[in-house]
């Protein structure tokens, strides 16, 4: 009786599961049996030679890397209406500081807002960044990361619906203390929010950044300096301990009305959503 050909002989399951995961054939030549593989849409990979025969390099660029953006380039009336929030920063519930950021309401106005709402607790959600937690740091300590503000931990947007859509990615993270959203993929921002702590060219076209720290930010190095992260997650708990809008200090060189940013505005803009 003639001995099955070397394409039926298993040597060993694995080669079975391969071969039943790549769809083709196997082919063996010469004594070593060295294996070709073959799939039905041609060699790995083919598919993106097509694409880049037909399409060219442009077909991979998903987004357009944001120019230089400089945030006191602006005229004194735009300077003047950007909102200013603040968080009170604890470690283990003692109080160590306070962080004030500046938001790109003019050019972000949709992600702006969600940050405002969540910040002053006037959220159609319900939600509000006042004891939620910075979370992790991430790896190679490009970022701090906060805003679970969700009951079961998570991120959650000042609306009734979960996520919002990436707005636009205008500007770069090219330097530390860029506020920037966190997400899980395209279009779902929500409360969770990135601090960088230095240039982060690859968070790029990813996460929409929309402010940055414009005081306070010796008070995140100084958590980063003294909590001990296990893995980049701190062993301490840092809590947003309040949360809130602050003044404006470009505020004074334009005529604005007292009411901007008071509570009831806030109100009618989460009935109005």
């Amino acid at each position: 009786e003639e001995a099955p050909p070397p394409d039926i002989m298993r040597v060993n399951s694995g080669l079975l599961c391969a071969r039943r995961r790549l769809g083709g054939r196997r082919e063996f030549t010469g004594t070593s049996q060295r294996m070709k593989r073959y799939t039905k849409s041609g060699s790995p990979g083919h598919g993106w030679y097509e694409k880049y025969k037909k399409f060219g390099p442009d077909s991979f660029r998903r987004w357009e890397r944001p120019k230089p953006f400089d945030f006191d380039a602006a005229d004194a009336q735009v300077l003047g209406k950007r909102t200013y929030c603040f968080f009170d920063i604890g470690v283990a519930e003692s109080k160590v500081g306070r962080i004030e950021f500046e938001l790109l309401d003019e050019l972000l106005p949709v992600t702006c807002e969600n940050f405002k709402l969540l910040c002053s607790g006037f959220a159609p959600s319900g939600f509000r960044y006042k004891g939620s937690h910075f979370i992790r740091l991430m790896a190679r300590g490009a970022a701090i990361m906060g805003g679970d503000v969700a009951t079961a931990g998570g991120s959650h947007s000042a609306w009734k619906q979960r996520y919002y859509a990436d707005e636009g990615f205008f500007v770069p993270h090219s330097q530390a203390g860029i506020l920037s959203s966190a997400n899980a993929g395209i279009d779902t921002n929500g409360s969770q929010f990135y601090i960088t702590l230095k240039e982060c060219p690859h968070m790029d076209g990813r996460c929409v950044a929309f402010g940055r720290v414009a005081t306070g930010y010796d008070v995140i190095t100084g958590l980063i300096k003294d909590v001990y992260m296990q893995r980049g997650i701190p062993t301490k708990s840092i809590t947003i301990l309040d949360a809130g809008l602050a003044q404006n200090p470009h505020a004074s060189s334009i005529k604005t009305s007292s009411s901007a940013h008071s509570p009831s505005s806030f109100a009618a803009a989460a009935t109005a959503a």
